[in-house]
């Protein structure tokens, strides 16, 4: 894709004037995590750059004590639900129904926005090679019944071969881990985006509960991911990059050789589970909570980008 006054447009509309070869990285203006230089492929030799530190929104949380002394399922589920907004700036409790205020009052702790700013800085514009992987979903809390809690899809599985890149600062961004209940964050490298997975489904009865799609929301986004399975008597699991969810099982992660070195990514969380958090940087998801316990958080997303040179 090229830039052409500010809005995207595909490479092959963008004529001779959009050059076939190489980017050419300013490495001392871009701000990445790691960079391996002189890496031979199949032949070819190519720097890569990985971006692994998660940006992250301001987020409020229930406190120690507050998890220790509130029992009540239901509003548990409403504060693992409700998202905080970028803007608020009243007391946390008036975001609940009246019912729970009391309760919640002095029960939340503040987690500020974190941006550390990546960005690849393009000298000459040219084609790249990307892995971009979203955040896994959430896995569902249990709630009840028994083993009922939907385990997270795996974020976006999005990896692209001779990726247009113009010339400047180029944004990026890594998805940063979902908590439980939560649909996965975004990843990014300028226009391309990988989508998180989706929170995995609660039942407040002893049934099942539905596993997440991988790489979207409500269902799977077109070649991100495939779709959680539906839980009949048990919880399903969150569907993964490489295949859809089986049962209570999630789907298999999908696998790339971006760095020459085999690494699957992107896997679904299973329908139940303790302590399962999807791994940082897989973008896996968030296996659901067993009984009485709360789901587990997907994992982060990441970014590679790979140059020849």
């Amino acid at each position: 894709m090229a830039n052409d006054g500010g809005v995207w447009v595909k490479l092959e509309d963008a004529g001779s004037s959009a050059p076939a070869g190489a980017a050419v990285i300013n490495d001392a203006a871009s701000n990445y995590d790691n960079k391996d230089a002189g890496v031979t492929i199949d032949g070819k030799t190519y720097d890569i750059y990985t971006f692994t530190t998660a940006t992250t929104t301001r987020s409020m949380f229930l406190t120690d004590e507050a998890r220790a002394r509130i029992t009540d399922e239901d509003l548990l589920m409403a504060v693992a639900t409700t998202e905080l907004p970028a803007d608020f700036t009243g007391d946390l409790v008036e975001l609940f129904d009246e019912k729970y205020r009391n309760q919640l009052r002095n029960a939340f702790e503040i987690t500020p926005a974190a941006d550390p700013g990546l960005s690849l800085t393009v000298d000459t514009p040219g084609l790249v090679d990307l892995l971009v992987i979203g955040g896994g979903g959430g896995g569902s809390t249990s709630v009840g019944g028994v083993y009922n809690g939907g385990g997270g899809g795996g974020g976006g599985f999005l990896e692209e071969m001779d990726c247009y890149l113009p010339e400047g600062n180029v944004p990026v961004v890594v998805a940063a881990a979902a908590r439980q209940m939560t649909t996965g964050n975004y990843s990014r490298v300028g226009p391309y985006v990988a989508y998180g997975g989706g929170r995995g489904g609660n039942s407040q009865s002893g049934g099942g509960s539905d596993g997440a799609s991988g790489g979207g929301n409500m269902r799977a986004m077109a070649d991100q991911g495939n779709d959680g399975s539906v839980g009949v008597g048990w919880p399903g699991g969150g569907g993964g990059a490489g295949t859809a969810a089986s049962q209570y099982t999630g789907g298999d992660g999908k696998e790339s050789l971006i760095t020459g070195t085999p690494v699957s990514y992107a896997a679904g969380g299973n329908g139940l589970g303790s302590g399962e958090n999807g791994d940082p940087n897989t973008g896996n998801g968030g296996y659901g909570g067993a009984a009485g316990t709360e789901g587990n958080k997907g994992g982060s997303g990441i970014v590679i980008v790979r140059v020849e040179i």
